[in-house]
């Protein structure tokens, strides 16, 4: 019996590691996402003169870890009741897991979608993109070794915790 709570102490410990760890990771994930995405715009607004809607609608089925954000930008255009910036931005505040500063990098980024010429939208996607591949180069030695930390304490204090319980 002490065997079988000795498991689920130590397994909901490992489970609630990588749970805490989660967000850390997905950061991560978003913010490539994100850079990948801005690379995938810049031809569809420049070369191919493509409709900032149907851009992000083609994006979000290229990106399915951003499709939830992109999907809600498009229909908040689709109603035509705001800016570019304001659909980033309330459909950027759904995703807990940006920090305030990638939800400001790419803010500024939205603020200028569609509001310029293409030329000066090419320049400043390319600088977007480098940015936010820059805080996601950052936020993988940065976020991923503390997901590991906190996925390795939160498991070791399960396991520290079984011992005094046995």
């Amino acid at each position: 019996m002490k065997g079988i709570g000795a498991l689920l102490v130590l397994g909901s410990a490992v489970w609630l590691g990588r749970a805490l760890a989660k967000p850390l990771r997905r950061r991560v994930m978003l913010l490539e996402a994100w850079a990948n995405c801005i690379g995938f715009l810049i031809p569809a607004i420049v070369w191919q003169q493509t409709p900032l809607p149907t851009a992000l609608s083609d994006a979000a089925r290229a990106y399915p870890i951003l499709s939830k954000v992109l999907n809600s930008i498009t229909q908040q255009l689709a109603e035509r009741l705001i800016d570019v910036g304001t659909a980033f931005e309330r459909a950027l505040v759904e995703e807990s897991a940006l920090r305030p500063r990638d939800r400001q990098l790419l803010g500024d980024m939205a603020a200028k979608l569609g509001t310029s010429a293409t030329s000066y939208q090419s320049d400043m996607l390319r600088t977007t993109e480098a940015l936010v591949r820059q805080v996601a180069k950052e936020a993988r030695g940065e976020d991923l070794k503390q997901a590991r930390l906190v996925e390795s304490l939160i498991s070791l204090s399960g396991l520290a915790l079984v011992i005094l319980l046995l």
